[in-house]
């Protein structure tokens, strides 16, 4: 996949947080606990995506990345890149987080060692068609939830946000699973 340098010094981790369903969001305090550990083991962390304004009108962002960026030491990175200077960024990073979204896939493309959180479970039930869309590829680690639900499946994956109280397939995906998932990646690459 063709890449270009971004402009910008390339934090040690980067993240996305948000999807064009609120289905598949992970939760806004699990984010923030990632984040201060990165933060305790020094490493900076910078939040990519489109600009604040399209991230609010089609990715769902809602407050979420606003308080990310108030109350965390997040690098607010978003409407920073093309496509392929968001490639040169996953070339250089150490590990990106995501949910599944486009920058998900752009990352394992380019070979970042990444964590994709999906919501689903053991089996692939759960927030996102899994089974069809989850990159393949070895530095690709998925994190899965401890809960198990089909109900997205069973709409087809068309309703928008979840059909259950509190979102149990993305709140058992626990942000310290995510912390030994990241911290076993940073292990290899340094």
């Amino acid at each position: 996949m063709p890449s270009q340098q971004p402009n910008f010094p390339v934090p040690d981790v980067l993240i996305h947080v948000t999807a064009t369903r609120p289905a598949k969001l992970w939760a806004i305090h699990a984010w923030q606990q990632v984040i201060q550990w990165c933060a305790a083991q020094g490493l900076s962390v910078g939040l990519v995506g489109s600009a604040p304004k399209i991230q609010k009108t089609l990715y769902n962002a809602g407050s979420i990345e606003d308080e990310l960026l108030q109350t965390t030491a997040l690098i607010d990175l978003r409407g920073q890149t093309s496509l392929l200077e968001l490639a040169g960024a996953f070339l250089q990073t150490k590990a990106f987080i995501s949910v599944d979204a486009g920058p998900l896939h752009i990352a394992a493309a380019v070979g970042c060692h990444t964590i994709a959180l999906f919501g689903n479970d053991v089996d692939g039930d759960g927030a996102s068609p899994m089974h069809l869309w989850k990159p393949r590829q070895p530095h690709v680690h998925l994190a899965l939830s401890t809960f198990k639900c089909t109900l997205c499946q069973e709409h087809g994956f068309s309703n928008k946000s979840c059909l259950v109280p509190d979102h149990p397939c993305m709140s058992h995906l626990s942000s310290q699973q995510v912390i030994d998932y990241l911290r076993s990646l940073l292990k290899k690459v340094a």
